[in-house]
């Protein structure tokens, strides 16, 4: 399976040799594709065992709401924002959990 810093790569290389000169479709591609590994092998270097290669792009190529940019509509980022409704949800959602564990006991008395 191909990550998707390679998947980058193969996207915006046009050889297999990463070196030659004219593989990448322009110098900010070239540049973005090395700050990924960059960052990639710093993780690593920091005892990282699992590295998760869309953050890494997302931080690369930037966030922008539904998609990550240079990504498409695919991959979704991995971002939490809180928002004014998400404590009204979680509450309702309590009670709706605690309502159906009264109604089940209901059912089998």
């Amino acid at each position: 399976m191909v990550g998707q810093i390679e998947l980058y790569k193969l996207t915006r290389c046009r050889s297999e040799d990463e070196f030659d000169e004219g593989c990448w479709v322009n110098e900010g591609a070239k540049e973005k594709y090395y700050k990924m590994l960059e960052l990639q092998n710093k993780k690593l270097d920091e005892g990282e065992l699992i590295v998760d290669e869309e953050n890494i792009c997302g931080e690369v190529l930037g966030f922008k709401s539904g998609y990550i940019r240079g990504r498409g509509t695919g991959p979704k980022p991995k971002r939490f924002l809180p928002n004014q409704n998400y404590g009204k949800e979680l509450e309702e959602a309590k009670i709706n959990a605690k309502l159906a564990q009264v109604r089940a006991e209901e059912g089998t008395s």
